[in-house]
């Protein structure tokens, strides 16, 4: 490995902590806010590769915000200038086209001709390969161990991951229910989830799956949970997403599709290691016998 090659890779790593940060610390801020900051800050959220190709100018023009405002949200941020914000988002969304390129490179069948099954299972695998790569090169250990923490501490773990999420959330359950874990799987009856989340509390911790586009019952779900004081896990897709906690303890779980398919490997991977660590933790320390 050439000294090249690890400046890269730290570059990148440095990319995404410095993009995660800044949501971090907006949710922390968001309410603190002054309305025309708030009135950027949802332009961001709802925009951020808008915002990442943007000048100061434009941006001012969409957000319908004077250029001033602007500089006083990247203050109010933690950065000396619009610029240095500006970078952060730039440097990202650069890093994440050309992964984006690759992806669709690997992918890509271009006689036009309707796929075969073996083709089918190919492109899948190398789709399902590309997913649990990313996933694995950008998950922090620590983030992890945190997430596992919290969990294994739980009185009661709630797994909410409704529709589309819900093949992984029942993965993470059955892992639960093997090692009798005691959890809640929200949303096995349709109009029942608020009534499950009612005994919710500050000793219980809850695990949320939401990927774009994020449905809303999920969103109003989890904001509730943490409203009762219950300790947030999120697997999300993006740091703009709804569902990430005001704690920032979320994972992302970026899918690389085949002909419109998403199969969550990530998620389905990081659902598996945590319930394992969970369980690894509940487990009994065996008490050592004493030689005679």
């Amino acid at each position: 490995m050439t000294s090249e090659t690890v400046s890269s890779s730290d570059d990148y790593e440095k990319t995404i902590e410095n993009y995660d940060n800044f949501y971090h610390k907006l949710r922390q801020r968001y309410d603190r806010l002054s309305p025309r900051l708030r009135q950027f800050a949802d332009f961001v959220v709802s925009h951020p590769e808008e915002f990442a190709m943007g000048t100061a100018k434009v941006l001012s023009e969409t957000a319908g915000v004077q250029p001033s405002t602007i500089v006083r949200f990247a203050h109010a941020l933690g950065f000396e200038s619009f610029s240095e914000l500006h970078s952060v988002f730039k440097k990202y969304f650069f890093q994440r086209s050309l992964q984006h390129e690759a992806w669709a490179a690997a992918l890509r069948r271009s006689d036009g001709q309707p796929a075969r099954a073996g083709n089918l299972l190919d492109g899948f695998c190398r789709a399902a390969g590309l997913s649990l790569d990313a996933v694995c090169r950008e998950t922090r250990p620590e983030r992890l161990e945190a997430a596992a923490d919290i969990l294994a501490s739980a009185r009661v773990i709630y797994i909410l991951g409704l529709k589309e999420s819900m093949p992984v959330a029942r993965l993470v359950a059955y892992y639960f229910s093997v090692r009798g874990i005691a959890h809640c799987l929200i949303g096995l009856e349709s109009g029942m989830e608020y009534d499950a989340i009612r005994r919710a509390g500050p000793e219980d911790a809850a695990v949320v799956l939401s990927f774009s586009p994020y449905f809303e019952q999920t969103t109003e779900l989890s904001q509730r949970l943490e409203s009762y004081g219950v300790s947030m896990v999120a697997f999300t897709d993006r740091a703009a997403s709804p569902v990430i906690p005001k704690t920032g303890l979320w994972f992302e779980c970026r899918e690389a599709d085949h002909r419109g398919f998403r199969f969550h490997a990530s998620a389905f991977l990081l659902g598996a290691v945590l319930a394992c660590a969970v369980s690894e933790r509940r487990r009994p320390t065996p008490v050592r016998q004493e030689a005679p």
